[in-house]
Parts: C-alpha cells; structure tokens; sequence
C-alpha cells in the first residue's frame, strides 16, 4: 500500500503461469526507480 501511496502501480500477477507469489511494481520515472530500489532496500 505504501508503494501505491507514492505514485507507483502494484498488480498482483499471482494468478500468470509462472508467476507464483509474484506482484508488478511500475513507476514512471526513473528518479521514482532510484527510491524504489532504495525502499526495497530499506524493507529487507
């Protein structure tokens, strides 16, 4: 939820074939890559 908070679109593509527990992160730019990687960072 956090992530969508912030611009980005998360979908859920547990339902694709090889996609088991996986979601999509999109965002638009790539300065909002940049702080997502770094967010992801920060999460682990």
């Amino acid at each position: 939820r956090q992530l969508q908070d912030h611009g980005a679109v998360v979908r859920n593509r547990s339902g694709q074939m090889h996609c088991a527990e996986t979601l999509r992160i999109t965002v638009g730019t790539p300065q909002e890559n940049k702080l997502l990687m770094e967010w992801m960072k920060n999460c682990s």
